[in-house]
């Protein structure tokens, strides 16, 4: 029982090989000491004195970092465990065979990639699921390209030819384009403008004659949408709530629509918390101490809850 609240305040090594180390060269430094007062040479016995009270202050300030750290931790844990526990769970209402075009109601502007300053606030908008919507990514390709049926899902293994992912042979989305690696999606997408009327329409081909890799032969074009707006749509809406940004607590909720009858057919919150509280240092800030309520990452999750929702028409142009 000491141990482990000992541990929970970060005083754990007093108990390890570490903890042996310290009692050794505090008792050895007091033996210095009490020779040196019995020699009555009482400059050196208060020389020694500045390495023994430094080996007692370090251990003092690492408490009351931790004590701080803690009252902190604690409630932010409390209030994301209840979020992963009653409002992370998808629900889905119905299913939609033979999809062969979505609309995205909403995207993100293209990345600015000058800095990563943007990051390193609680209330940075894509922190539930970076990047998700973003019109051109970073780190993988961008929003409205993920759905069409020529390209590789972003989590796929890396290999030559790419291996199978299996979520998407789960989700019966996997295509035979040159392997079992190429899932089956949409085959176009189009994108809602900011007019809230005019649309573009991304479409891809694949001319597997070429072998450039990862993506081999790949061409994915966009051009004004002309035809009529595909029935089913995507959407999100960022959690900025105060009360859970300053724990570091964000949210996304992603839906699937029925814009024919505006009705919302699957939907599921997905919430990422900065358990660092934002740390400074080598430490980027909504990157390495991040939580989420599922194993995978959210933006898996998400992408399995449309794909789950609106199943891509077969056999289409593939």
């Amino acid at each position: 029982m000491m141990d482990a609240k000992l541990a929970a305040l970060g005083l754990g090594w007093i108990t390890s090989t570490i903890g042996i180390v310290f009692w050794v060269l505090v008792i050895g430094l007091l033996f210095v000491i009490v020779r040196f007062i019995r020699r009555k040479d009482y400059l050196l016995a208060s020389v020694t004195c500045v390495p023994l009270a430094a080996l007692f202050v370090l251990p003092v300030m690492s408490y009351m970092e931790q004590r701080e750290y803690l009252a902190k931790y604690e409630p932010a844990k409390a209030i994301f465990d209840k979020l992963c526990k009653e409002q992370s769970a998808p629900i889905i209402k119905r299913t939609v065979e033979d999809v062969e075009g979505i609309l995205l109601l909403k995207v993100r502007p293209a990345a600015a990639y000058g800095g990563e300053t943007e990051k390193n606030v609680p209330d940075w908008p894509e922190a539930a699921i970076p990047e998700f919507g973003r019109l051109t990514s970073k780190q993988s390709q961008g929003f409205p390209e993920r759905f069409l049926n020529v390209w590789r899902f972003f989590d796929l293994p890396v290999g030559n030819p790419p291996t199978p992912f299996k979520a998407w042979t789960e989700y019966g989305n996997v295509g035979s384009i040159r392997d079992a690696g190429w899932r089956k999606g949409f085959a176009y997408v189009d994108v809602l403008q900011s007019d809230g009327v005019s649309r573009s329409r991304y479409t891809g081909t694949i001319d597997e004659s070429k072998t450039d890799h990862p993506f081999p032969g790949l061409r994915v074009t966009s051009a004004p949408a002309t035809p009529s707006a595909p029935r089913y749509g995507v959407t999100f809406e960022d959690n900025l709530d105060p009360a859970l940004r300053k724990h570091w607590i964000a949210g996304i909720r992603v839906m699937v629509l029925d814009t024919q009858i505006n009705e919302i057919i699957s939907e599921q919150y997905f919430w990422t918390w900065e358990s660092g509280f934002g740390a400074t240092g080598q430490v980027q800030p909504w990157s390495t101490n991040i939580k989420t309520c599922f194993p995978a990452t959210n933006k898996s999750q998400a992408m399995a809850l449309i794909y789950t929702t609106l199943n891509p028409k077969q056999g289409g142009s593939s």
